[in-house]
């Protein structure tokens, strides 16, 4: 963002950054509210909102005074974790299924450490801003693919 519209953007960077990884959450879990409703279980899906949203109010008041609208983005962060832990945990309670198996789980791991070696490799490397994001793409890209081959995360119906 510093290179789009300066140094101005520096905060809303983070901020996206951090909503990214919040809705990055919300998407991975998403099979675990269909399941809940599949079966029925609409009113867990009420309870895990109200706590939810009990916890999301509580944290504003606390972290926006402190961070402003980082600790709004934080709090956004923390409550899509809490509410897609309650959905797992309700989902092997129920139905005693894991939603993820180890070889999903291992890709999940494999492209968050690719993408912290890349964001780390691109603020070492000494290039013009307009180049660090290509850097920061192909060595993501390197680093996810060596992961991925090297934790053995491909099953036979992948190739």
């Amino acid at each position: 963002m510093k290179f789009i519209g300066g140094s101005e953007f520096s905060t809303g960077a983070v901020t996206l950054a951090i909503i990214s990884v919040a809705f990055l959450i919300n998407t991975i879990f998403i099979a675990t509210t269909m399941l809940l409703m599949a079966i029925g279980k609409t009113k867990y899906l009420l309870m895990n909102t109200s706590i939810a949203l009990i916890f999301n109010l509580i944290l504003n008041v606390v972290l926006i005074k402190k961070y402003g609208i980082i600790g709004a983005a934080i709090t956004f962060l923390i409550t899509a974790i809490l509410i897609n832990s309650l959905r797992i945990v309700e989902v092997k309670k129920l139905l005693g299924l894991n939603p993820f198996d180890f070889n999903y789980i291992k890709s999940f791991l494999s492209l968050v450490l690719a993408s912290i070696a890349a964001f780390y490799l691109s603020n070492y490397l000494f290039l013009n801003e307009y180049y660090i994001m290509f850097s920061s793409f192909f060595a993501f890209l390197l680093f996810s693919l060596t992961l991925l081959l090297v934790l053995k995360c491909f099953t036979e119906e992948d190739t």
